[in-house]
C-alpha cells in the first residue's frame, strides 16, 4: 500500500451504477483509499485537499463523498458506521488544512464556533470555559484556552434546554450528562443541530427539565464523596510548555479536580475517563494525564510518582483497568476508532487465512516481537523465534493491530508502539496460551532470562522496573504457574539479592527506590509471602530469613506515607511478620518482632509528646548487633551503617521513660496492622469480598480513609528523638521558628515541627508541647495586612502563630494533609482578629461542694505534669475550670473509663476519659469514690448505656475500628450487608468460643484470638444497633449455651494465676452487651412480643451452663 501510515479502516461497500464492491476505506494523514481485501491492492486515492464535502443520503447508511479536482468526481459508500466515516473524514480534513502552510480561507463546514458558559461538573463543582462546536466533535476549554474535556458527535443523545433558567442547557452524551450557563443557549442548540443534520442524525430536545432536577442529577455525588489525596502541582499551558501556573490537585473516589485555589475550579473529570499516564523521562518531575477522549493535561510536581500511583490504584479500583504507565505520548490517531467498530468489524478486515481469529494473529505476532526482543536483550537467539508466522501478516496486520491494542480494553492484545517491551509482555501474558509459551521460555533458559530482569530491576527506569514486576506479578498470580514461578525464582541467588537490596539505600545516589517501582516490589514481596509454605518449605524459610533483616526499609516505606497499594502491601507483609514463627527465629536480636510488650502509651494516642525534639547528641554512634545479612551488596552495607541508632522496643515498653535522647523507638505495631488486615480483608458486603476486591467507589473511599487513618496511627507508636527519627527513616519533615499565642495574650517563642500528621509547637522557655493534628484543623486564616501571622482554628479553638516563614509553614501543612486526604479550608482577610487575653473566671457561682479538685495530666516531651483544675457536673457534661479558662466535655460522647492500677512508685491513683472522638483526657482526682460516683450519674443521666469500664486501655486502637471508619447509614449497609454491626469477624468469633464451651480452652493463642475479637465486639457494638431488625435476625441465630459455656470457660481460664483483670473486664463487658440488647429487644413495644424469647432462651442457657456468681 502507498500510504505510510493508516490511521483509521471501516468496512464500506462501494456503490456504482451496476455492482456493489466490497471495500476497506482506509483514512492516512494526507489522503484516504479504498483497499481491496482480497489482493490487498489499492484500488483509489484522494487527497483531502480534492474533497469538497460529504453528504448522507436517504436512508441510514449510504453517503456521498464530493471530490471535483479528482478524476472521479463524486464516490457513493454504504457502512453501518456512517456517522464515525463521516466524523473521521471531517477531522483529518481540519487537520490537514490546519498543517497547511499557506494560510487559506476556512471552509465553512470546517468553520468553529465558540460560546462562553459556565459548566457544572459532577463532582458538584463549577469552572468557567469555553464551548466550542467543531465539526468533529463539542470541545470545552478552560480560561487559559487548554482542552478541557470532549464530546463526539457519535455519543451526543439529547439536548435539554432547561425550562425555569433560559441560559442552563444540558448534553446528554452515552458516558453522562454535562450541564452548562450559556448566554447564547439558542445559538449553541442551533449550532450543534446543523452538525447533526449534516451528518444525517436527528438530534432530540426536550423542554421540560427543570435546573433543580438537572443540578441534582448532575451533583447527587457531591454529598458522598470525600479526598482521597491531594498535591500542590504545577499546570502547563498547552499553547507555551514555557508557562505553569501553580494548582492544587484533588482526586476523590470518583473525579479528579483542578484548582487554581480554594473556590476557583479549573476542570473535573470522572476517574473513569483516565486513558494512559505519561511520566516523561527528559523531564524528572513532567507528568501527563491523557484521558479517552484526547484530552491530555500536563503537569510538573516533585511527587509525581506518588500521584502516578495513586491515579493507577484509583483507576484499577474502579475497573478502569486500561489505564497504565507510559513513557512516551501515544500519537492521537490511535484512538481515533471508536471500539465497538474495531470489535465488531476486526474480524472482517483481518480475517484472510482461514481458521485464524484476529485475536489469535494478534497473538502470534506479539509472540514473536516480544521473543526477539528477549533474545536480543538476553544476548542470545532462540529457536523458538524463528518459528513461521501465518501468511498475510504485513505491515497493515500491524498497523490494525495497533488499533485494536490501544482501543480494546481486552486480554489477549499485543504490543503498542513506542511502549517499553516490559508492558508488551504483560498485556501478553494475559492470554492464556502466551503465559504458558512465556513461562516455558523462562524454564527452559531461566539462567540467561532471570538475569536480564534483574538487570532491569536495578536500572533507574522507574516505568520498566513497574512494568517488569507487572510481569512478575502475573506469573504468581496465575494458579497453573504460581508455585513454578515461585520456585525459579527464589532459587535464584542473584534475583533474591536484587531484589532484597532494592529495599536499601543506594549507595551512589544516598537515595531509596522511588515510589512507582516501590510500590509494584512491596506488592511482589507479599505475593511471594502469601503463597503455600507447606509445599516449598526450605525455600520459603530462606526468603523469610532474609526478609527479616527488611523489617525496618519496610517501616520506612510505611513512614514516608506511600500511596494506597503501597501501605496495603506493606501492612499485608509485616502483619505476617509479626506473627510467622520464621520471622521471629530468623529476625534481628533488637527486632520489634521480638517483642509483644512494646505499646502505645495508652494515656493519650498521640505522638508529640512522646518525642523529644533537642538535637541527637551520638550521631557516630556504634552499629548495634545484628543478624548479618545474607545476600551482601553495596545497598546493604551502606545501610546498615544508617541504622545506629534505633532501638528495640523492648527496651522501653512504657513511653518516653528509659529512652536515650539520641535513640528513636518504633513500638510494636502488630495490634493496629492486624486492624488494618481485618477491615481491610474481612468478607464483607453482599458478595462476602474483602473490600480491595470490589469496583464500588463507596469501597475505595473506605480503603482510602482506613490508609489515611492508619499513616496517622503508626506515628503514635513513635517514642524518642525526632531529629533521629527524621533522619532515619527518610520522613518529610521540616522545622519552623516562630512565635505561639499563649492564654494570656502574650506570644511565647516556639519552635514549629511539620510532620506528616500533626504540625507540633514546642515552647522554648515551658519546654510544653502542643500538637494540632490536620485532621482536627477547621480553618486556616490568613490576613493580607500582617503577612507574617495566621490563625488555625481547631475544636472551636483558635491558636495564633507569629513566624517570618508563615507562607511556608501554611504551604507545607496544605501539602503534608493533601497526602492524607485532608483538604484544609482557608480564608483569608483584610486584618487578623486581636489575641483575646483571658480573664480570671468568677467562681462564687458555683457551690462548694458541686466543684471538684482535681489536677489535669498533660505533657511535655513524655514526662508527667500535673495541673490543678476544678471540674462541675452539670446537665450531663463536665465543665473544667482554671483560673482563666473553660472547656466543656459531653458525657453523652463518654464511651471508656479508665482507672489504671496503682504501680510501685504512683501515690494517686488517675482516672482516665476517652469520647466518640477518641479524645482523651486524665485527671487524678482527690476524691476517687465521690468523683467516680458523680462521673456515673452524669452519663446515665443522659442515658448513656455504652461507656466502658476497665483497668487499661484496649489495646485496639478506636480510631481504626469499624464503628470510627464507615461514617453513614450507606457505608455501613455496603460493608457491613445484613450483619449490623456484628461484624463477620465475629462469625469466626462465635465458632471458637462454642469449641471453647464443649472442649475448653487448650491454647493461650486461641484465648487472644477471642479476646481481641471480644475487644472488637465491644468497641463497635452499641446498644442502639440492637434495635435494627437485622441484628434481632442475627442474635435469633446465636447459640446462646455454647456462647455462655464459652464466656464461662475464658473466664476460668483468666482466673487462673497470674490473674490477667484485663481480660475477665473484656469478656463480662461483652456478657453485658449482648445481654443488655437482648433484653432491649424484649422490652421494645412495636415487636409485640416476637422476641421474647431472647432473654428467655439466654436464661435457660444459664441454668444449663451451670454459670454461678463464684464463677464470674
Amino acid at each position: 500500500m502507498e500510504m505510510k501510515r493508516v490511521v483509521a479502516r471501516f468496512m464500506v461497500h462501494k456503490v456504482g451504477s451496476f455492482v456493489v464492491k466490497e471495500r476497506v476505506l482506509c483514512f492516512g494523514e494526507y489522503s484516504f483509499s479504498t483497499v481491496d481485501r482480497e489482493n490487498q491492492h489499492v484500488t483509489n486515492t484522494w487527497p483531502y485537499e480534492d474533497v469538497d464535502g460529504a453528504n448522507v443520503l436517504e436512508g441510514e447508511t449510504d453517503f456521498v463523498i464530493h471530490t471535483p479536482r479528482h478524476r472521479i468526481k463524486k464516490t457513493v459508500f454504504r457502512c453501518h458506521f456512517r456517522m464515525e466515516v463521516l466524523v473521521c473524514l471531517m477531522r483529518l480534513r481540519s487537520q490537514h488544512y490546519a498543517k497547511m502552510p499557506d494560510a487559506q480561507p476556512t471552509l465553512p463546514e470546517l468553520q468553529t464556533h465558540s460560546f462562553q458558559s459556565l459548566k457544572y461538573h459532577k463532582s458538584g463543582v463549577q469552572s468557567a470555559c469555553v464551548v466550542e462546536i467543531r465539526p468533529d466533535g463539542i470541545y470545552q476549554k478552560d480560561t487559559e484556552g487548554d482542552l478541557m474535556s470532549h464530546i463526539p458527535y457519535t455519543s451526543l443523545v439529547s439536548i435539554d434546554l432547561i425550562c425555569d433558567d433560559h441560559e442552563a442547557i444540558a448534553l446528554n452524551h452515552s458516558d453522562n450528562s454535562s450541564l452548562f450557563i450559556v448566554p447564547r443557549r439558542t445559538e449553541l442548540a442551533q449550532a450543534i443541530n446543523r452538525v447533526m443534520k449534516a451528518y444525517g442524525m436527528q438530534i432530540n430536545e426536550y423542554r421540560k427539565k427543570t435546573m433543580e432536577a438537572a443540578v441534582k442529577d448532575d451533583g447527587k455525588a457531591s454529598l458522598t464523596t470525600s479526598v482521597s489525596f491531594e498535591y500542590q502541582v504545577l499546570k502547563v499551558s498547552q499553547s507555551n510548555e514555557s508557562t505553569a501556573a501553580p494548582r492544587t490537585l484533588s482526586v476523590s473516589e470518583k473525579y479528579i479536580t483542578e484548582y487554581a485555589d480554594a473556590k476557583t475550579v479549573i476542570s473535573s473529570r470522572p476517574l473513569s475517563r483516565i486513558y494512559s499516564l505519561i511520566m516523561y523521562q527528559d523531564t524528572l518531575q513532567a507528568f501527563e494525564i491523557v484521558y479517552v477522549d484526547g484530552v491530555k493535561r500536563k503537569y510538573y510536581s516533585a511527587q509525581r510518582e506518588k500521584i502516578v500511583c495513586e491515579l493507577l490504584v484509583s483507576c484499577h479500583a474502579l475497573g478502569n483497568y486500561q489505564v497504565g504507565v507510559e513513557m512516551t505520548e501515544v500519537a492521537d490517531w490511535v484512538r481515533m476508532i471508536p471500539r465497538k467498530i474495531v470489535l465488531q468489524e476486526g474480524n472482517k478486515i483481518a480475517n484472510i487465512v482461514s481458521n485464524v481469529n484476529v485475536m489469535d494473529r494478534e497473538l502470534r505476532v506479539a509472540q514473536s516481537t516480544i521473543l526477539q526482543l528477549l533474545a536480543v536483550l538476553g544476548n542470545r537467539k532462540t529457536a523458538r523465534t524463528q518459528r513461521q508466522l501465518p501468511r498475510g501478516l504485513d505491515e497493515e496486520m500491524h498497523s490494525l493491530a495497533v488499533e485494536l491494542n490501544v482501543n480494546t480494553p481486552t486480554s489477549g492484545v499485543i504490543a503498542q508502539p513506542n511502549k517499553p517491551y516490559e508492558k508488551s509482555i504483560y498485556r501478553l501474558t494475559l492470554a492464556p496460551p502466551a503465559i504458558n509459551e512465556f513461562m516455558q521460555i523462562l524454564t527452559e533458559r531461566g539462567d540467561e532470562y532471570i538475569g536480564m530482569i534483574s538487570k532491569i530491576l536495578v536500572s533507574k527506569n522507574s516505568v520498566a522496573i513497574y512494568w517488569m514486576f507487572m510481569v512478575l506479578s502475573r506469573l504468581m498470580e496465575s494458579k497453573a504457574h504460581k508455585l513454578q514461578c515461585r520456585q525459579l525464582l527464589l532459587s535464584n541467588s542473584l534475583f533474591m539479592m536484587t531484589l532484597l537490596s532494592m529495599l536499601d539505600e543506594d549507595s551512589h545516589t544516598e537515595s531509596f527506590l522511588s515510589d512507582l517501582p516501590t510500590m509494584k516490589l512491596c506488592q511482589f514481596i507479599l505475593l511471594l509471602v502469601k503463597a503455600n509454605v507447606e509445599k516449598q518449605r526450605k525455600l520459603s524459610e530462606t526468603l523469610y530469613q532474609h526478609l527479616a533483616t527488611k523489617y525496618r526499609m519496610m517501616l520506612r516505606i510505611l513512614f514516608s506515607f506511600p500511596g494506597l497499594a503501597t501501605v496495603e502491601a506493606c501492612v499485608g507483609i509485616v502483619s505476617r511478620m509479626t506473627k510467622n514463627p520464621a520471622f521471629l527465629h530468623f529476625g534481628n536480636m533488637g527486632s520489634p518482632l521480638r517483642s509483644n510488650d512494646g505499646q502505645v502509651p495508652r494515656q493519650t494516642l498521640s505522638f508529640g509528646k512522646t518525642l523529644n525534639f533537642g538535637p541527637s547528641s551520638q550521631r557516630g554512634a556504634p552499629v548495634l548487633s545484628s543478624r548479618p545479612n545474607i545476600y551482601s551488596s553495596r545497598r546493604n552495607i551502606f545501610s546498615s551503617s544508617r541504622n545506629n541508632t534505633l532501638s528495640s522496643a523492648g527496651s522501653s515498653s512504657s513511653g518516653a521513660t528509659g529512652t536515650g535522647s539520641n535513640v528513636v523507638v518504633v513500638q510494636n505495631p502488630e495490634v493496629l496492622l492486624r486492624q488494618y488486615r481485618q477491615f481491610l480483608e474481612a468478607a464483607c458486603g453482599a458478595l462476602k469480598m474483602g473490600i480491595d476486591q470490589y469496583d464500588d467507589p463507596v469501597f475505595l473511599r473506605l480503603r482510602y480513609r482506613c490508609r489515611n487513618t492508619f499513616l496517622q496511627e503508626l506515628m503514635s507508636h513513635l517514642v524518642g528523638n525526632f531529629e533521629e527519627f527524621k533522619r532515619v527513616y527518610s520522613v518529610d519533615c521540616c522545622q519552623f521558628s516562630g512565635f505561639i499565642g499563649t492564654a494570656d495574650g502574650q506570644r511565647e517563642k516556639t519552635n514549629f515541627y511539620l510532620t506528616p500528621r500533626a504540625l507540633i509547637a514546642v515552647q522554648v522557655v515551658e519546654r510544653h508541647t502542643h500538637e494540632i493534628e490536620y485532621r482536627t484543623i477547621e480553618e486556616v486564616t490568613q490576613a493580607t495586612a500582617i503577612p507574617d501571622a495566621f490563625i488555625l482554628t481547631a475544636k472551636k479553638k483558635l491558636k495564633f502563630v507569629y513566624s517570618d516563614q508563615s507562607s511556608d509553614i501554611v504551604e507545607k501543612m496544605r501539602a503534608l494533609a493533601g497526602v492524607i486526604g485532608i483538604h484544609l479550608r482557608f480564608t483569608t482577610r483584610d486584618k487578623l482578629p486581636k489575641q483575646h487575653a483571658k480573664t480570671p473566671m468568677d467562681h462564687s457561682a458555683f457551690q462548694s461542694n458541686d466543684l471538684f479538685d482535681v489536677q489535669r495530666r498533660t505533657g511535655r516531651h513524655g514526662s508527667t505534669h500535673l495541673r490543678k483544675k476544678k471540674l462541675c457536673f452539670v446537665d450531663g457534661t463536665i465543665e473544667e475550670f482554671s483560673n482563666s479558662s473553660k472547656k466543656t466535655y459531653d458525657l453523652k460522647n463518654l464511651r471508656r473509663v479508665v482507672i489504671p492500677g496503682l504501680k510501685s512508685d504512683d501515690t494517686q491513683a488517675m482516672v482516665a476519659l476517652e469520647f466518640s472522638d477518641c479524645s482523651r483526657v486524665v485527671y487524678v482526682p482527690y476524691d476517687m469514690e465521690k468523683f467516680l460516683a458523680a462521673l456515673y450519674d452524669g452519663y446515665r443521666y443522659v442515658d448513656n448505656f455504652d461507656v466502658s469500664l476497665s483497668r487499661e486501655f484496649p489495646k485496639l486502637n478506636p480510631r481504626m475500628s469499624p464503628r470510627a471508619l464507615l461514617k453513614d447509614e450507606h457505608e455501613r449497609f455496603l460493608y457491613l450487608n445484613h450483619d449490623g454491626l456484628y461484624i463477620p469477624a465475629h462469625t469466626v468469633l462465635e465458632k471458637e468460643i462454642e469449641t471453647m464451651g464443649g472442649e475448653g480452652v487448650s491454647i493461650t493463642s486461641a484465648t487472644n484470638r477471642v479476646t481481641f475479637a471480644l475487644e472488637s465486639l465491644n468497641m463497635n457494638v452499641e446498644m442502639e444497633d440492637f434495635a435494627g431488625k437485622l441484628m434481632r435476625g442475627r442474635l435469633e441465630k446465636l447459640s446462646y449455651g455454647s456462647l455462655l459455656r464459652g464466656i464461662n470457660n475464658l473466664l476460668e481460664h483468666s482466673c487462673k494465676p497470674p490473674i490477667r483483670a484485663s481480660e475477665i473486664c473484656v469478656i463480662l463487658e461483652t456478657f453485658c452487651r449482648i445481654n443488655d440488647g437482648c433484653y432491649r429487644i424484649a422490652m421494645e413495644q412495636s415487636n409485640g412480643g416476637a422476641m421474647i424469647l431472647v432473654p428467655t432462651l439466654a436464661q435457660k442457657a444459664v441454668n444449663r451452663s451451670g454459670i454461678t456468681p463464684n464463677s464470674l
